[in-house]
């Protein structure tokens, strides 16, 4: 499953529409609906910004994109889940790190037309 899905099926458990959410995030429900379909990448800031809003982690944003190649054996299987979890805190450090030089606060209007 990708972002784009995991995103928009969280969404939707939270009962909020496109725009309700784009809203809520200060992004245009355009650009939304692109990261939702996978045409845009979300920024750190974003990311953890959908997360808060949706009442989620970013980990879970992100890894339950990620799926297990099923053709791993078992001791493959114990090393992904541990890149896994170095993943997440490396993505949590750059999330840190990211608030600390006080980056750019939301995504960049599109001026596709997404459908």
């Amino acid at each position: 499953m990708s972002l784009g899905n995991t995103l928009r099926r969280i969404r939707m458990q939270a009962g909020l529409t496109q725009r309700e959410l784009a809203k809520r995030l200060n992004i245009s429900s355009n650009y939304l609906c692109l990261l939702e379909r996978g045409k845009k990448k979300p920024t750190i800031r974003l990311l953890e910004s959908m997360a808060s809003e949706l009442s989620v982690s970013v980990s879970q944003l992100v890894w339950e994109s990620t799926e297990i190649p099923s053709t791993l054996l078992p001791h493959e299987r114990r090393l992904y889940e541990r890149l896994r979890k170095a993943s997440i805190e490396l993505f949590e450090i750059a999330n840190e790190l990211h608030h600390i030089t006080n980056g750019a606060n939301q995504a960049p209007e599109s001026d596709q037309i997404c459908k």
